[in-house]
């Protein structure tokens, strides 16, 4: 399903304060339905008395964020922020699917203002508004395919070109587009400037989601910072 709602997705920070209880709670069963050790996602309402959102100069501002999801690691678990971006991804993709808008949001939110209970080695890593957008947003630019590879992407196998293109399009901080990409043999390696990072398993979950009705296994390789698919034939 998230496959689908990867073409749609885009970057919103104004919202409309007309989120259904329908949308919340079904966004609430999702979560309930995905859990991932070291990483978890927790819905809140943003409160105006003490809003969680920063302002900062240069940057766009946001607008009538009422609701926001935070996204919560715990430190002392192993690739805790790459779990974290594979189930943030995941809750973003399907917001998505329900027709709201999210941006991520890792620098200009307060984590003081943030009500939730925190068990010990665990963070606030990020917190992503959400809600129905307010007027027309246009997407980002991202640079194309065949400059994020290491060899021709066109002469790869499809499944290799939509799951690397499925990464080109996924969030990244400041929309820097962190990865690279090279296909040798049956393999699919993704090469991260950081493996254990939001970006990174935001890239992770894209690709998963590209190969939904594929046979295949991933391979994680924290010393290259890398990600290897392949295909089972």
């Amino acid at each position: 399903m998230w496959n689908e709602f990867i073409p749609i997705r885009y970057s919103v920070r104004h919202f409309l304060d007309n989120t259904s209880i329908d949308s919340i709670n079904a966004l609430e069963y999702s979560l309930a339905r995905y859990s991932i050790y070291g990483a978890r996602v927790v819905l809140k309402r943003n409160e105006q008395s003490k809003d969680v959102m920063v302002k900062l100069p240069l940057f766009p501002k946001f607008e009538n964020v009422f609701h926001y999801a935070c996204v919560i690691t715990d430190y002392s678990v192993p690739l805790s922020k790459f779990y974290a971006g594979i189930l943030g991804e995941a809750f973003v993709l399907n917001a998505s699917s329900l027709g709201l808008g999210t941006c991520w949001v890792a620098g200009n939110f307060r984590r003081s203002a943030c009500d939730v209970k925190l068990a010990d080695g665990e963070r606030i890593l990020a917190i992503i508004p959400y809600g129905k957008p307010l007027g027309n947003t246009k997407k980002k630019g991202r640079k194309p395919l065949n400059a994020l590879c290491k060899s021709n992407p066109s002469a790869w196998p499809l499944w290799a070109y939509r799951a690397a293109d499925a990464v080109r399009v996924a969030p990244s901080a400041v929309n820097l587009q962190p990865w690279r990409f090279d296909f040798a043999g049956s393999t699919l390696c993704i090469k991260f400037r950081f493996l254990n990072s939001l970006d990174a398993g935001i890239a992770c979950l894209h690709a998963m989601a590209s190969l939904h009705d594929t046979a295949l296994e991933f391979f994680i390789d924290e010393k290259d910072n890398s990600i290897r698919f392949f295909v089972e034939r």
